[in-house]
């Protein structure tokens, strides 16, 4: 009865988190206040729950992430005030004009592609917004795609180079591969057949909105204009002299020492940002150096709050009774085992708020269970991954807070691209592909 109740608080601090999440509210308040629920429910002692558990997990985020925020907003603030993002962001868009008609389309799909050039080149997804959104900024302005539409770049980096595209670096790849002991690059051909299929149904959908969008005035300003009054990393600049070789060799210099040497991320990223630093003081296209990191650093120390909040928020519910009963009883749901390992991971994923949290949790306790029912590791690493990157972004979801955060765009007005591309898309993927495999149609 006591992990019942303690899993009817955890079901009530999700829900009260996303719902007051989506309207708007302050998550660093929030997040604690919607924590009550399941402390109470689950007999926790309140103050104890919140210095020591629900403390713990906010400084064990910030301890392990805030050198990587600091210098990708820092490398995010130099792109912007040189002008570089601009200059990228304009490149792109003119591309993208060249073909009439379908520009809008064109720009937020161009969108896509940068986003997973930088993520599978091997930028954190927890730092690519830092980078991305200067670009994608002056790309929608430039193109007047509403700014609403910005988290329809989540469907390459939160989806496809997050566990489908075979070799990716990121981390429910690498979990995925370390706890079933396959590999980043396991079974290729049906990755890229759900590849295909995940790109078919975002922009089909993409397609017939910015086609509604069309006849309507609808334009970047109805919901940019917040950002560009209160601009996270400053407002980009487009320099028209600066060529496009010094606009992308810091972040392509940034790919290459993450991917190429034993340098790590934040090595990494510091040389790419004193090399770009260096480049552009030269050429005086940033005019306040103090500004421009300070800045950065305010930015960067805002976002990685309000983050380890929500992680905060996530270790209390991980450590109540109900999450152990709630994990013990998936083992005994209904349906074909591959139904059961959706269901399993999904309501994993939704509670930790977290894609490879709740994937490697799942799999810690549920992994030897799936394989003994017949499930081939390599459908659980693809088909169970995919459906991995799905209900962890409901409006809880760190990443999804920290991107609307930064876009100044809000619940109300951007969550919607974001269930679609993050939520319905993986979702419907992972149950397409465990039908077509219980229908024997492919095998390993």
């Amino acid at each position: 009865m006591n992990s019942i109740l303690s899993l009817s608080g955890m079901i009530i601090s999700v829900v009260v988190l996303s719902y007051i999440a989506y309207r708007g509210a302050n998550i660093i308040v929030v997040a604690p206040f919607a924590a009550f629920f399941t402390i109470v429910f689950s007999g926790m002692p309140i103050l104890d729950t919140y210095t020591k558990t629900y403390m713990s997990g906010m400084v064990n985020f910030i301890n392990s992430y805030w050198l990587i925020f600091l210098t990708g907003a820092m490398l995010a603030r130099v792109l912007t005030d040189s002008g570089a993002a601009g200059r990228i962001g304009n490149a792109i868009a003119g591309l993208a004009e060249k073909i009439p008609g379908n520009t809008r389309f064109l720009g937020v799909v161009a969108s896509q592609a940068v986003n997973f050039i930088l993520i599978y080149g091997g930028v954190q997804a927890f730092i690519v917004a830092f980078t991305l959104i200067p670009i994608v900024k002056s790309l929608y302005q430039r193109l007047n795609i509403p700014w609403r539409l910005y988290p329809c770049v989540a469907l390459s980096g939160g989806v496809i180079t997050a566990i489908l595209m075979p070799g990716s670096t990121s981390a429910l790849n690498i979990i995925a591969a370390d706890k079933l002991g396959t590999s980043l690059i396991v079974a290729p051909g049906l990755s890229f057949c759900m590849i295909i299929v995940t790109l078919a149904l975002g922009w089909t959908w993409l397609y017939f909105t910015i086609k509604k969008i069309d006849c309507t005035s609808e334009g970047f300003l109805e919901t940019g204009q917040a950002y560009l009054n209160d601009p996270p990393f400053g407002n980009a600049k487009d320099y028209k002299s600066m060529s496009l070789i010094e606009a992308l060799g810091p972040s392509v210099l940034m790919i290459i020492l993450v991917n190429f040497t034993e340098l790590g991320i934040i090595p990494g990223t510091v040389i790419s940002t004193l090399a770009a630093t260096i480049m552009h003081i030269s050429k005086k296209r940033i005019p306040d150096l103090s500004d421009c990191f300070g800045g950065a650093a305010t930015a960067a120390g805002n976002i990685i709050i309000v983050t380890a909040s929500v992680y905060g928020f996530s270790t209390v519910l991980t450590s109540s009774s109900g999450y152990d009963y709630a994990l013990s009883a998936l083992k005994s749901l209904p349906g074909p085992s591959i139904i059961q390992m959706l269901i399993a991971i999904n309501i994993c994923t939704a509670v930790s708020g977290s894609g490879y949290g709740g994937f490697g949790i799942a799999l810690d306790n549920l992994k030897d269970y799936f394989i003994s029912q017949g499930i081939p590791a390599e459908i659980i690493h693809r088909v169970g991954g995919v459906t991995a990157c799905a209900f962890d972004t409901l409006p809880h979801n760190p990443a999804v807070i920290q991107s609307l955060v930064l876009t100044r765009i809000g619940h109300k007005r951007g969550y919607w691209p974001y269930f679609v591309n993050t939520v319905a898309v993986p979702f419907l993927v992972s149950v397409i592909f465990a039908f077509l495999y219980t229908l024997g149609l492919f095998q390993y």
